[in-house]
């Protein structure tokens, strides 16, 4: 699976939990911390992602912080 899928499905899925971001603000070098999603929220859009796109990956992978360069590169290792 190609990177640009895995981005397009984390910013579908904060617009979808957080519909007042400007998506032109969801960008690679920003965190989810960053657009403002609680603890809650960045887990829900992981998990969504994980869901939509058939992929499992550990827990432990997703750390505090990460950007969503990051979060794309993790979920593309499991795919």
């Amino acid at each position: 699976m190609d990177e640009q899928t895995i981005f397009e499905a984390i910013r579908r899925n904060v617009l979808a939990l957080v519909p007042e971001i400007p998506a032109e603000q969801i960008a690679l070098d920003c965190t989810l911390s960053d657009l403002g999603l609680n603890s809650i929220d960045r887990a829900e859009v992981i998990v969504l992602v994980m869901e939509q796109l058939a992929v499992s990956v550990p827990v432990h992978e997703f750390h505090r912080g990460n950007t969503i360069a990051t979060l794309v590169e993790v979920i593309r290792r499991y795919t």
